[in-house]
């Protein structure tokens, strides 16, 4: 019977072991809890991302449930792993597992025959030398992120042949507040798909028990669905699209304040003399809602509505519907107007209407006379609708529907952008819906950004109601209008010459949008020094701040995720800038605008691995420069291309999309995925994210992002061994800096530290394999 060590602790928690081990030469176990005797006998490597061949595996784990209870501070995990063994012959199993600092064994169980089980808890020093060991012996990369864990590891336990097992681990940690927010996280590998390795699926569910009131709950991680019980206890969930993305999962809730808005601050240090990373979140709790019903601001919705040939059948229908169900939602009190347009603009009423049982009645007749027909004016019904005067006290909303290009008034595309920002004096936000895709994907983003609205696509065959539906639902309330983020810096560092406390803010200064009901606020930005951080705006119609602080000494290298989230939306913005030089025709491929704005997007999709559209080049592992300028003489062409050039049309709207979707990015799982402009999902491999560094696949080897659009063969300026002191002297160091997966590879890599070029040089096996 042999014994197989098994390592649960990764996205996929794989148990996998060697058929055959390496000669006993290359062995260096030294800690006495390691069967070296037995690993010779079997070679059994516990790992979690299996990056060895397919033919060592002798156990696998075909699933993983994580079922975490919190409540209040305190978090109960429990993980349920079903193992199945692949040979037909009896083995052994251990398990060990990677768990938070402060984390206390609960119990351990296995199902089946046999008894006296049992699992030990060990802590942070103890638990690294059995990592070190096991991957000294394994010459497997994969166990280093997470040397520095916690560790609990159980007694042998025998699968039988072709059979399952499954072992339950629960464990208990008291849980990280800084102010009214509590943190979770679940240790988990941070390689993907890229990197290699087996992944099993995972399933992760939270019930969130608090006895005060909920702000606001946010992963930074992965997207999630929640709900609330019977008993008012939140049902967290994560989504479906999300559940085999890798990485640590983390969750936070903010606890509801006495005033409404509760902001915290969440942030990564500043190294190696950079600035650091901020992640400000805010939220609205649920209970505001009949608050807000009664003592929001009332909305006042103006539906514009194309009526031009193109929009005529299936399409106006449903247009024509989603305007009545906009009406018949609006609250009584509120107020509304309708447009349609197509050559020229008609009104239902030349000011908008209180909403009441004849205002509603006439509209739904003036919607049954609507007909199709003429062109695109979208010059004069965005100006119409803007001019218009509210009623006071009133927040001005306008949903604006197109299926088409301007083809009459003024078709300038920078004359219509400029009527949201110079033409909007009563400060409409307005909500627009690209119907189908000959549209102008930038010049709707744009209107709906600089009025703090969003823009929708609707695409062919889709649905105009539902989707108009979907974001008037949203806007209820407003509960925190008029968002201003304001900072004040700390007395001691005042002067002139001192740097300013946050800088490279997104959403920027006059884009913050509206915070309505249930929604959430996740502002990011870099930061110099300590200061505080207030939120202004109009909170259920009064003016009021809401502040925070940000104290550098509460910055964590755990919150690694923040310059990730922060790269997405900077690249976006760089994105959207180029994007809406294109409105200008005159723009040449060497205007120095694009030129800078470039530069500035490959510099950071090379630090960061954010690869777009326009960058996904940078990820082939056979790209090779001759001069270091080309990188960005090809990201530029492309670039002119298709951000410039390409406005409408399918290829127009989905770089809007993706453009949307980096900016709006809340969690770091999306990265590196797109859509063509077949609307297809593309993901791009072949790049390695870890905090604010990145690594690339180049010529067989991972090389750091600083370095992945040098010329030539890069050289090193020192080599470290695998497995040496010198190496694991580095994965604990990453390990506290939040960098430990760029060591997790395998292969050879060569990673810039300390200004020095250091070449980890791969066993041979194991360089073997990674080829």
């Amino acid at each position: 019977m042999k014994k197989l060590h098994v390592l649960g602790l990764s996205f996929a928690l794989v148990f996998s072991g060697l058929a055959a081990p390496p000669a006993a030469s290359q062995m260096a176990v030294n800690d006495d809890r390691i069967d070296a005797t037995a690993m010779r006998r079997s070679v059994i490597v516990p790992q979690g991302r299996h990056l060895g061949p397919q033919s060592w595996r002798v156990i696998e784990v075909s699933h993983v449930d994580a079922d975490v209870v919190i409540n209040g501070q305190v978090a109960t995990t429990t993980l349920e792993i079903v193992m199945r063994n692949l040979t037909g012959a009896v083995q052994e199993a251990e398990v060990v597992l990677p768990v938070p600092e402060g984390a206390s064994l609960v119990g351990f169980s296995i199902d089946g025959p046999g008894t006296g089980f049992e699992a030990q808890l060990m802590e942070r020093a103890e638990a690294t030398r059995i990592y070190e060991g096991i991957v000294r012996t394994m010459r497997d990369p994969g166990l280093l992120e997470f040397v520095g864990y916690n560790m609990i590891k159980s007694s042998v336990f025998p699968v039988q042949a072709n059979g399952e097992r499954r072992a339950r681990i629960v464990y208990e940690q008291l849980l990280d507040r800084t102010g009214e927010r509590i943190d979770y996280a679940l240790p988990r590998s941070d390689g993907g798909a890229d990197t290699g390795g087996a992944m099993a699926p995972w399933s992760i569910d939270v019930r969130l028990i608090a006895r005060a009131g909920i702000s606001t709950i946010y992963s930074p991680s992965h997207a999630i669905t929640r709900s609330r019980n019977a008993r008012g206890a939140y049902e967290i969930s994560v989504a479906a699209h999300d559940a085999q993305a890798p990485g640590a999962f983390r969750l936070s809730y903010v606890l509801a304040a006495d005033h409404g808005v509760a902001p915290t601050v969440m942030m990564y240090p500043a190294l190696e003399g950079e600035a650091g990373y901020f992640l400000m979140l805010a939220g609205t709790p649920e209970e505001l809602s009949s608050v807000a019903a009664a003592r929001g601001a009332a909305r006042e919705i103006t539906l514009v509505i194309d009526r031009s040939g193109s929009m005529g059948g299936v399409k106006l229908a449903q247009a024509l519907e989603s305007a009545r169900q906009v009406i018949h939602g609006l609250r009584p009190g509120e107020r509304f107007n309708i447009l349609a347009y197509s050559d020229t603009v008609e009104r239902f009423s030349m000011d908008a209407v209180e909403k009441n049982n004849a205002t509603v009645a006439q509209a739904i007749e003036y919607l049954e006379g609507v007909t199709a027909q003429g062109g695109t004016n979208l010059h004069a019904a965005l100006g119409a609708a803007l001019r218009q005067s509210p009623a006071p006290g009133t927040l001005p909303l306008v949903i604006f529907l197109t299926d088409g290009l301007p083809t009459v008034g003024d078709t300038a595309e920078t004359s219509i952008r400029a009527l949201a920002t110079n033409a909007n004096p009563h400060e409409r936000r307005v909500f627009t819906f690209g119907v189908g895709h000959d549209v102008n994907g930038p010049l709707l983003t744009a209107i709906a950004d600089d009025s703090r609205g969003a823009a929708t696509f609707v695409h062919p065959g889709e649905d105009v109601e539902a989707r108009v539906g979907e974001v008037f639902a949203k806007l209820h309330g407003p509960v925190l209008a008029s968002p201003q983020l304001f900072v004040m810096r700390d007395e001691i560092r005042r002067g002139p010459n001192v740097p300013r406390t946050i800088f490279d803010v997104i959403p920027g200064a006059g884009e913050i949008p509206d915070l309505f009901t249930g929604d959430q606020l996740v502002i990011v930005g870099r930061y110099h020094h300590a200061g505080e951080l207030t939120l202004r705006g109009s909170f259920l119609g009064a003016p009021m701040s809401f502040s925070t602080a940000l104290d550098p000494s509460l910055a964590r290298t755990s919150n690694s995720f923040i310059p990730r989230l922060w790269a997405n939306r900077k690249i976006a913005t760089l994105i959207d800038s180029v994007r809406r030089l294109g409105a200008d025709p005159s723009i040449g491929q060497d205007d120095p605008r694009l030129k800078e704005l470039t530069d500035e997007i490959v510099r950071l999709s090379l630090k960061h691995g954010v690869m777009t559209e326009y960058t996904a080049f940078l990820a082939r592992e056979d790209v090779a420069f001759a001069r270091a300028e080309e990188a960005v003489e090809f990201a530029q062409d492309a670039m002119h291309r298709r951000a410039v050039r390409t406005r409408g049309g399918a290829g127009g709207v989905s770089q809007s999309m993706n453009t949307m979707a980096l900016r709006e990015m809340d969690s770091v799982s999306e990265s590196n995925r797109f859509v063509n402009d077949d609307l297809d999902e593309v993901s791009i491999f072949g790049v390695q994210q870890a905090a604010d560094r990145s690594i690339f696949r180049r010529g067989g080897r991972w090389i750091d992002g600083s370095l992945a659009d040098e010329p030539g063969e890069i050289e090193a300026d020192r080599e470290i061994a695998f497995g040496s002191r010198a190496h694991l002297d580095l994965a604990s160091r990453f390990f506290r800096e939040g960098r430990q997966a760029l060591l997790a590879q395998s292969g050879d890599i060569l990673l810039t530290v300390d200004g020095e070029r250091v070449l980890i040089r791969a066993a041979a096996d194991e360089r073997e394999q990674a080829e």
